[in-house]
């Protein structure tokens, strides 16, 4: 008797779910997004939770794009971060564009008017910096992973030092050492700055050259000590600055990087020619 209530509960409770999800699906169907959200907002978190491990595909990426407008959507982050990680393209690029929306609106005061444990978000960060560290991920779940994590970092005013993206400076893929250089903290704190200035001077990539180079300047901006950072780059990092200076396609750079790392080469009397030629050549952002 036991087996055929169970059975007949599963079976309930199954009509009942896709009953439930069936507004969500509809809107999904109609890509009325919005609809989609009010969906998603009439959910408890734990129907939320069970679309996203569902085993129907639509559901689970109607529940994924609808996700930011949930009720308490950071529950759902180290499930986003489990999504980004399958081996659909499709499903993990939305997972992580979802995350990114939830993960900006949690600033400090957020957190705390909401009463969110740290506990909850730190374990959000881990599942999400697991994502951004794994080679075998598309460089640009990987990238926004490493945004996601720095925005919940940043939620729980954690400054890790040495910072926690430094050693992506060391990964082959171009898209993520430069995404590791923006991620910086400003100022750089000190046990970062010879690492980014070995990667102004050696890196093969000119973005990421300038990435690390704004990153170590920046800070000169608001009155940070032109010595760190110069000495950081040291000779030949100046010469590297100066160099990329001088290149026809200067004019495809980030001109905030290309304007901040100028900032050195202003605090090098011996460069002061190679920054006259700068300004003539950048339109201020």
């Amino acid at each position: 008797m036991l087996s055929v209530v169970a059975a007949v509960s599963l079976a309930l409770a199954g009509v009942w779910q896709g009953a439930a999800s069936a507004p969500l699906l509809a809107a999904y169907d109609r890509l009325d997004l919005d609809a989609m959200r009010r969906s998603a907002a009439a959910l408890s978190v734990g129907e939320v939770g069970a679309r996203l491990d569902s085993s129907d595909p639509d559901t689970r990426r109607a529940t994924i794009l609808a996700s930011p407008a949930a009720r308490d959507p950071w529950v759902h982050l180290p499930k986003l971060a489990a999504l980004a990680g399958g081996w659909q393209r499709d499903q993990a690029v939305a997972a992580t564009e979802a995350a990114g929306h939830i993960a900006r609106t949690l600033s400090p005061e957020h957190v705390e008017l909401h009463e969110i444990e740290a506990d909850r978000i730190s374990a959000a960060a881990r599942a999400w910096a697991s994502v951004a560290q794994r080679a075998d991920r598309w460089p640009d779940v990987r990238v926004a992973a490493m945004a996601i994590v720095a925005q919940l970092d940043a939620a729980l005013l954690a400054q890790p030092d040495p910072p926690r993206w430094l050693h992506a400076l060391d990964d082959p893929d171009p898209a993520v050492r430069r995404a590791a250089a923006e991620l910086m903290p400003d100022p750089v704190p000190s046990s970062a700055r010879a690492r980014l200035g070995r990667a102004v001077i050696e890196d093969a990539d000119p973005d990421v050259v300038w990435a690390a180079a704004q990153s170590l300047c920046a800070g000169l901006a608001h009155g940070d000590d032109s010595a760190g950072a110069v000495a950081a780059l040291g000779a030949p990092g100046l010469a590297r600055v100066a160099q990329l200076a001088s290149d026809d396609d200067l004019a495809q750079r980030a001109p905030a990087a290309v304007l901040d790392a100028a900032r050195c080469l202003a605090a090098s009397p011996a460069h002061r020619r190679a920054l006259t030629a700068l300004e003539q050549r950048v339109a201020r952002p």
